[in-house]
């Protein structure tokens, strides 16, 4: 699973940076979607066959989740906030994430600033703020589904704004203890995420944020995940299952699609638009969409009994969350040296391998130790 992880998060490095040879990846909105479904199917895995479960399972598995999130999450936000300190003194005209607190600091209310500040460190409500608008009046936050017509974003005082939908994948593994070891748990998760989705779409609440930044719509992608660990658990021992020719066809056949996916024709007239999620003219996902889904719903099992043994893979595997975390980090220094000279292309491969270099670097330096403590406290 490790270098369909690693094509997702360069999915998204791409998605904000420009294309690659005119070639678009799947996208920022599918990879996280992507995301989530490989998500739920490895929490469903390692909970059933990896923690006990009770108070001390439970205990065991968030703080062990904790640990692969966090510290990597905390070195670039920290290292975000000192750029932008010194950038304010060696560059005062460069885009800056902190001039917008210069510019609101004085409006914010105290209970913004702690808002603000505590979704900064405990990652915790990120993408909640995708659902809030700032009263510039009164200072204080609101709910509202308006995000690009208002300003300022409450998001962009996020140190490392693409955090919002690890805030999502918290929540996740919060209640996933309680959830995906039980099949019937996800199956109904999964149909009432679905119900609920198509609902708020027929009430015309389809666009950013609702599209993907809503955690009860996203979970069913999660269950889908759990679902598909559930399937692998009945098939796993099948000769057709464990031949490897089917697994690399098939993560073959996904990594293409998750390259060229944005190169191939937005809708396709197959199926009625009700089966589609359309609403006022607008396909919130297209049928290319769910054939996507479908095959990475279907390969992922064949896919991880195909490559659980390659330490390649999982070594390529390691670099797809840092690669997440960091990317934007590089993205904003590149911009406020205003480099926007160069061809998309130019600029994509440039941030991508500066990106992979950064990943490298917090994978030795953090992940590695902090694994070793991981693994360590399962056994």
């Amino acid at each position: 699973m490790g270098l369909l992880r690693f094509f997702l998060a360069l999915s998204v490095v791409i998605f904000h940076t420009g294309d690659f040879f005119g070639i678009k990846f799947v996208g920022g909105q599918v990879a996280v979607q992507g995301f989530y479904l490989i998500s739920g199917f490895y929490m469903a895995m390692i909970l059933n066959e990896k923690y006990p479960s009770g108070l001390k399972g439970y205990y065991l598995f968030l703080s062990n989740r904790f640990l692969k999130i966090f510290p990597i999450y905390w070195a670039v936000a920290i290292v975000t906030l000192l750029f932008c300190v010194g950038l304010m003194f060696a560059f005062p005209h460069a885009p800056n994430h902190l001039y917008l607190y210069s510019e609101y600091g004085t409006v914010l209310s105290a209970k913004s600033w702690l808002t603000i500040v505590f979704t900064n460190i405990a990652l915790f409500g990120q993408d909640v703020l995708f659902f809030t608008n700032l009263n510039t009046s009164t200072g204080n936050l609101f709910f509202s589904d308006q995000l690009w017509q208002t300003t300022p974003h409450v998001f962009d005082f996020m140190m490392v704004p693409q955090a919002w939908s690890v805030s999502c994948e918290l929540m996740f593994y919060i209640i996933a203890p309680f959830t995906v070891r039980k099949p019937v748990f996800s199956f109904l998760i999964l149909g009432a995420s679905f119900v609920l989705r198509y609902l708020f779409i027929s009430k015309g609440l389809s666009a950013d944020p609702w599209s993907y930044r809503f955690l009860p719509f996203e979970l069913q992608f999660f269950f889908m995940g759990a679902i598909a660990y559930f399937l692998l658990s009945k098939i796993k021992n099948t000769s057709w299952f464990q031949n490897k020719t089917i697994g690399m066809s098939l993560m073959s056949a996904i990594i293409l699609f998750t390259i060229f996916y944005g190169n191939m024709p937005d809708t396709l007239y197959v199926l009625p638009s009700k089966f589609l999620m359309f609403n006022n003219g607008f396909f919130i996902f297209t049928f290319k969409f769910w054939i996507y889904i479908s095959l990475l719903f279907v390969a992922t099992p064949f896919i991880f009994y195909t490559t659980k043994s390659n330490k390649w893979d999982r070594f390529i595997g390691e670099f797809s969350y840092p690669i997440y975390i960091a990317h934007m980090l590089v993205i904003f220094i590149y911009e406020a040296f205003q480099w926007n000279d160069q061809t998309s292309t130019v600029r994509t491969i440039v941030v991508c391998l500066t990106t992979i270099l950064i990943a490298h670097f917090l994978n030795r330096k953090i992940l590695a130790p902090i694994e070793l403590i991981r693994q360590k406290r399962v056994k």
